[in-house]
C-alpha cells in the first residue's frame, strides 16, 4: 500500500473521531447523616450456588430518614 493511500485511509479513519470531557458528576447530598455503624449483626447464609456474591446490609435513604436493607445474595 502506497504512503498516499494509506495516510488518506488514516485521515478518514480518525476524522470521525471525537474526544469529549465526560459529562460532570452529580453529588447526593441526604441530611440527616445515617444511623451509626452499629447495625443489626447479619449471620451470613450459605451461598444458594455457585456465581453469586455477598450484599452486605446497609443504611437506605428514602423520605427524610433510613431504613436497613438486609443482606442478600445477588448474581
Amino acid at each position: 500500500m502506497s504512503k498516499g493511500l494509506m495516510a488518506t485511509c488514516v485521515a478518514l479513519l480518525l476524522g470521525g473521531c471525537v474526544v469529549a470531557a465526560p459529562p460532570p458528576r452529580r453529588a447526593v447530598i441526604v441530611t440527616p447523616p445515617p444511623p451509626a455503624p452499629a447495625a443489626p449483626v447479619e449471620v451470613v447464609p450459605p451461598a444458594p450456588g455457585p456465581g453469586v456474591v455477598w450484599v452486605p446490609g446497609h443504611w437506605q435513604a428514602v423520605a427524610g430518614g433510613y431504613v436497613w436493607v438486609e443482606g442478600h445474595w445477588r448474581r
